[in-house]
C-alpha cells in the first residue's frame, strides 16, 4: 500500500513483502480483485491501522507532544494535529471502504 494513495496491492509472496522497502519492488503486485481478497485486505489494514495508533501512542508517551510536533513540523501535509494521531488511526482502522468497483471484478474462471 502506497503511503499517499490507501490502494492495496494484493502480495503473492508475505516473504518477499516483509524484505521490501520501495515501492518499485511491488510492480508485479495484483489489484485486490476478488471479494475473499477484499476481507482479507480490509482486515489486514485494520490491523495496519491499529498498529499505527499504538506506535503513535508510544511515540507520544516517551517522547512527548513537543517532540511530535518537531517531526511533523516539516511534512509536507499536515492536517491532523499531532495529539490527535492514536486516535485517528483508531477511527479510520474501523472505516475501511471497499475497493473502488474496478477492482472488485470476478476471479477468472478456469476453462471447461
Amino acid at each position: 500500500m502506497n503511503r499517499y494513495n490507501l490502494l492495496p496491492q494484493w502480495v503473492g509472496n508475505p516473504e518477499t513483502a516483509l524484505a521490501t522497502w520501495n515501492s518499485e519492488s511491488f510492480a508485479g503486485c495484483e489489484p485486490v480483485a476478488t471479494r475473499r481478497r477484499i476481507r482479507i485486505a480490509k482486515r489486514l489494514l485494520r490491523f495496519t491501522f491499529q498498529s499505527f495508533s499504538a506506535y503513535e501512542e508510544e511515540v507520544l508517551e516517551k517522547y512527548g507532544l513537543d517532540y511530535r510536533r518537531e517531526c511533523l513540523r516539516d511534512w509536507h501535509v499536515t492536517s491532523i494535529l499531532p495529539s490527535r494521531l492514536p486516535m485517528e488511526w483508531r477511527q479510520l482502522s474501523w472505516h475501511i471502504p471497499e475497493p473502488p468497483v474496478q477492482l472488485a471484478v470476478p476471479a477468472p474462471r478456469a476453462a471447461s
